[in-house]
């Protein structure tokens, strides 16, 4: 489901979680693939896109979502057995 889509449908909030392949850029959206240098690809991108929180949480304000809480953290990705960032972010609809 799209997050416009589960947007519409949330009566009270939301809570997202997502990789942060690059952790450092805070307010953008970019294409994976050409971020991965010279690594194949199925060795190093899982998604197409990356939304960064900032560009996440700037988008839900504008559609009516208060960003309660933000947090940063570490998942194990078993198939290569390294541990990749990661952000979640907890909002609730605006009143």
């Amino acid at each position: 489901m799209q997050l416009a889509q589960a947007a519409l449908r949330s009566r009270k909030g939301l809570v997202i979680t997502e990789a942060n392949w690059v952790p450092t850029l805070d307010q953008e959206m970019f294409l994976l693939p050409a971020m991965r240098g010279d690594k194949p690809l199925d060795q190093w991108c899982y998604s197409w896109w990356q939304l960064s929180p900032g560009a996440i949480s700037a988008w839900l304000e504008v559609i009516g979502f208060e960003v309660v809480k933000h947090y940063q953290h570490q998942q194990l990705y078993s198939k290569m057995q390294i541990y990749v960032p990661h952000f979640t972010i907890v909002a609730r609809r605006s009143r």
